[in-house]
Order: structure tokens, then C-alpha cells, then sequence
């Protein structure tokens, strides 16, 4: 009984975790997805999460390597503008493998503006609601 009680947990924590990634941009060595299911909107902000995956790892301050980091990202509809909650990066690809780092201190992060035509407007568009996946 015991065994598939944990079985069952297990099967809705796993399905629980598992994101809908959607690739918005790959350019030169890395690929950016975002996770719209995980998009929250209040008033003009919205929230949702990101990947960015590395083809080659980068180093990390402190001298670790990274494949992938992974963030929150929050982004203003009516100013066009946008900051990072947190962030954490990855020794894997898509999230995987060890926690090389964590910034989690929401107030390191400014809003900042927009770059037309960067990735980051692309999440915003996609956050705000005017780009569909």
C-alpha cells in the first residue's frame, strides 16, 4: 500500500514540475525558452519564467561553469520595461544538473527599459499577452 501511495506522489510531483518550454530565439551559441503556462498577470505586470541554454558553458564569478540558467522575470505592459526576480543557474543544459549559483535578492535588480528587437522584448511581448505562442 505504502509503495503506491509514493507512487502516486511521485507521479504529481513529476508532472507538476515538468514545464511547457516554447523556444523563442536561438542565436549564435545560445536558445531562449520561456514557459507560458507560467505567465501571472496583475494590472500592467506580468511574470513568467525563462531559460536561456548555453551551447558551451560559461563561467560563473566565482569560477564554476554553467550551461543553462534559469529565471523569473517580471515586465511592465504599460512602460515597457522589465526586471529579474531571481535566477539560477545550471551546470546542464535546460535546467539540469547541479545549482552552480542563485540571485534570489529581488531589489539587486532595476527596472530596466526595453531593447527593440532583443530577446527580452520578445518575452515581454509574449508576458504582456500581444505575442502568442
Amino acid at each position: 500500500m505504502n509503495r503506491v501511495l509514493f507512487g502516486i506522489l511521485l507521479a504529481v510531483i513529476s508532472n507538476s514540475v515538468i514545464a511547457d518550454w516554447v523556444q523563442i530565439n536561438s542565436k549564435d551559441n545560445l536558445t531562449t525558452y520561456v514557459d507560458p503556462k507560467t505567465i501571472e498577470k496583475a494590472d500592467n505586470i506580468a511574470k513568467m519564467w525563462g531559460i536561456v541554454d548555453l551551447k558551451e558553458s560559461r563561467k560563473e564569478q566565482d569560477g564554476k561553469s554553467f550551461l543553462s540558467a534559469k529565471g523569473l522575470q517580471e515586465y511592465d505592459c504599460k512602460t515597457e520595461q522589465t526586471r529579474k526576480i531571481s535566477l539560477t543557474l545550471f551546470s546542464g543544459n535546460m535546467g539540469a544538473g547541479d545549482v552552480v549559483h542563485t540571485y534570489a535578492d529581488a531589489d539587486q535588480w532595476k527596472w530596466t527599459p526595453l531593447a527593440h528587437g532583443s530577446i527580452t522584448e520578445t518575452m515581454w511581448q509574449t508576458a504582456c499577452g500581444l505575442n502568442k505562442l
